[in-house]
């Protein structure tokens, strides 16, 4: 019975987890440079089938060649609804002279609010809850040419989800509640994370970008940018 359940939950896991991967890949939309005393914004959308994200982060930099960042939004799954996200991390410029372009080293950590499945009947209710939280790791590159900033990053993505599951049975229309079981079951999985973009200089602080991500699934990202 317990190996049963297992399976079911693994099942579950898998079909919850899908929508959110979209908030894993908010864009990298930045090149490899920091300076001390950056700052910039930007925000803009990703696509993904029937899920969406809208998101928007912050970036400063703290000293020469290390910058942190700071990100949320929402992620909108055309089965699940809308849940927020949030997602912080850092960015170091390796200091490799002889290279033709720059490189950097790129970490960000991002949680998401309760994803939720709720099936309820008069005698019966049943509901599933999906955390999930992820770490990024990777290499950026980017190459500046005129109005153009080209950048690729080479990593992984670490995921971690936790399905819970609580069943409550009642008698008859609900008057009475006979009983409530839940149950969990933790999940996890390493994915190669691939990302290619174009940063497209505007004004002399504004600029646009585009972006391809692959992890698991591919991801399209658009969007805008302003540097103070």
């Amino acid at each position: 019975m317990k190996s049963l359940q297992a399976l079911l939950m693994v099942v579950l896991i898998a079909g919850l987890a899908d929508p959110a991967r979209a908030w894993f890949t908010q864009p990298i939309a930045d090149d490899a440079r920091t300076d001390a005393g950056l700052m910039r914004v930007g925000g803009g959308i990703t696509v993904e089938s029937d899920v969406h994200l809208y998101g928007a982060r912050f970036t400063y930099g703290l000293v020469q060649d290390l910058a942190v960042f700071i990100g949320g939004g929402v992620v909108d799954d055309d089965l699940m609804g809308s849940e927020p996200f949030a997602q912080i991390g850092g960015l170091y410029q390796l200091p490799l002279a002889d290279l033709p372009f720059d490189l950097a080293v790129r970490a960000a950590f991002g949680i998401a609010d309760t994803f939720e499945n709720d099936y309820s009947s008069l005698r019966r209710r049943h509901k599933e809850e999906l955390d999930v939280w992820m770490l990024n790791v990777g290499l950026l590159g980017s190459k500046a040419i005129d109005a153009l900033t080209v950048y690729g990053l080479v990593g992984l993505s670490y995921q971690r989800y936790r399905v819970k599951e609580t069943i409550t049975q009642f008698d008859s229309m609900a008057a009475r509640r006979l009983y409530t079981r839940r149950s969990s079951y933790s999940d996890d999985e390493t994915e190669l994370a691939v990302a290619a973009g174009l940063l497209v200089t505007a004004t002399e602080r504004i600029s646009f970008y585009g972006e391809l991500a692959h992890i698991d699934e591919l991801f399209t990202s658009l969007g805008i940018q302003y540097q103070f």
